[in-house]
C-alpha cells in the first residue's frame, strides 16, 4: 500500500496515440482517467478505515475516563464504607483519596484526546471522506460526459472529434489530482499548527514543572525557621463517621480547619513558631462533641499534642 495518494495517480507513460485506430486510443484514454480517480479513491477509502477505527477507539475511551473520573467522588460519598473496606482490603491497589483518582481518570482522558489532535487521526478521517466523496463525483460525472461527447462524436469518430474527448479526461486527472494536493496541503498545514502547539504545550508545561520545583525548594529552605504540630485525637475512632475537623487558631488571621479521615492524627506543616490553640471535633454518638489544646510551636521542632473529645 502506498504512503501518499500522489504515488497511486499513475503516469502517462503507457498512453500512445494512433490516427489509424482513434477508437481505440481514445480508449487507452478514457482507461487512464479511471484508473487516476479508482486508485485515488481507493487510497483514501484503505487508509480512511484504520483511522476511523483509531479515532473512535480514542474518543469512545477518553469519554469513559472522563465519565468515571466525574463519578468516583460520588460513588465514593454513597458507598463511603465499600470504599474504606477496599482500602483496608487491598492497601497496594487502593486510593484513599478519590479526588487523586479522579484526577488521574480525567488525565487519562485528555491524554487521549490530545493524542487524537496530535495524530491527525479525527480531522484525517473526515479529510479522506470528504476527498473520496468528491472524487466520487467528479468520476461519475466524467463518465456521463464521456458518454454524451462519444454519442455526439459517432461510432466512427475523426481525430479532431477526439478533441473534446481528450480535452474532458485531462480536466478530469487534473481535477483529481488537485483534490489530492489541496488535501495533502491541509494536512501538512495541520501538521505544522500540531506541531506548534506541542511545543507550545511543553514549553508551558516546563515552565510550570520549574515553578513548582523552585517553590518546593523555597518552602524546603524556610522549613527549618518553622514548626510542625502533630495532633493526637484520642477517641477519633469512634466519630461517624469516621473523621473529624482539625482547626488551628492563628491569632491575628482567619482560622486553618482541615479534615483528617480514618486517623486518629493530625499533622500540619511548615508552623511558625508560637503559641496557638487546636479544636478537635466531630460526631460521636449522634452528639457533636470537640476538644482544645494550647501548643507551643518551637521553630525547628515538632510539637505533639493530645486531646479528647467531649
Amino acid at each position: 500500500m502506498a504512503d501518499s495518494p500522489s504515488r497511486n495517480l499513475g503516469t502517462p507513460d503507457d498512453l500512445t496515440w494512433s490516427c489509424d485506430n482513434v477508437i481505440e486510443s481514445l480508449k487507452a484514454v478514457q482507461a487512464h482517467a479511471r484508473k487516476v480517480g479508482g486508485d485515488a479513491i481507493g487510497w483514501y477509502d484503505r487508509n480512511v478505515r484504520w483511522k476511523r477505527q483509531a479515532s473512535r477507539w480514542f474518543q469512545a475511551l477518553a469519554l469513559t475516563l472522563a465519565a468515571l473520573g466525574g463519578l468516583v467522588p460520588v460513588l465514593a460519598k454513597l458507598f463511603s464504607p465499600l470504599w474504606d473496606w477496599w482500602a483496608k482490603a487491598v492497601p497496594a491497589l487502593a486510593v484513599s483519596d478519590p479526588g487523586l483518582l479522579a484526577s488521574l481518570l480525567i488525565g487519562l482522558s485528555a491524554s487521549l484526546i490530545g493524542m487524537d489532535k496530535a495524530f491527525g487521526l479525527s480531522t484525517a478521517w473526515v479529510r479522506y471522506s470528504l476527498t473520496s466523496a468528491s472524487i466520487r463525483k467528479a468520476m461519475l460525472e466524467f463518465e456521463i460526459d464521456w458518454v454524451e461527447l462519444m454519442a455526439k462524436a459517432g461510432p466512427t469518430p475523426s481525430a479532431e472529434q477526439a478533441l473534446p474527448l481528450i480535452q474532458s479526461a485531462k480536466e478530469f486527472v487534473s481535477l483529481v489530482q488537485g483534490m489530492v494536493l489541496q488535501e495533502t496541503k491541509e494536512w501538512v498545514a495541520e501538521f505544522q499548527s500540531n506541531m506548534a502547539q506541542t511545543e507550545k504545550d511543553l514549553k508551558a508545561q516546563l515552565a510550570a514543572l520549574q515553578a513548582k520545583v523552585d517553590k518546593v525548594q523555597q518552602t524546603t529552605e524556610a522549613a527549618p525557621k518553622a514548626g510542625t504540630i502533630e495532633l493526637t485525637v484520642i477517641n477519633a475512632d469512634q466519630a461517624v463517621p469516621p473523621e473529624f475537623k482539625a482547626t488551628l487558631n492563628l491569632p491575628g488571621a482567619a482560622p486553618v480547619t482541615e479534615t483528617v479521615k480514618n486517623a486518629k492524627i493530625w499533622t500540619k506543616t511548615p508552623v511558625a513558631a508560637g503559641m496557638y490553640t487546636i479544636t478537635a471535633s466531630a460526631t460521636i454518638g449522634g452528639k457533636a462533641v470537640s476538644g482544645t489544646v494550647p501548643v507551643t510551636v518551637k521553630a525547628g521542632e515538632k510539637s505533639s499534642v493530645t486531646v479528647t473529645m467531649q
